[in-house]
């Protein structure tokens, strides 16, 4: 699923040019992905920019959610794996 724009993020807007024939296997691209195509181009960008250590990994804000409550701690799970 595409992710929202962060709200209270700023944004820019980038522009280039490709090749006609590049146009539609990018959309399609994004479509499978669920991404917009400014997501897809920017998560391929992205990629290769933590490769080359030009841009560092942002770290994921945990949810704000309550901590999992555990139920039935002793009950055993069947060997065979199935639940």
């Amino acid at each position: 699923m595409a992710k929202k724009p962060v709200k209270g993020r700023t944004y820019v807007s980038l522009s280039f040019s490709i090749p006609p024939e590049g146009e539609e296997p990018i959309n399609q691209a994004a479509a499978e992905l669920g991404m917009s195509r400014s997501q897809y181009l920017w998560n391929l960008a992205q990629k290769d920019l933590y490769m080359r250590n030009l841009l560092k990994p942002v770290a994921a804000q945990a949810p704000n959610v309550p901590p999992r409550i555990r139920r039935n701690k002793n009950k055993k799970t069947p060997s065979n794996g199935s639940h």
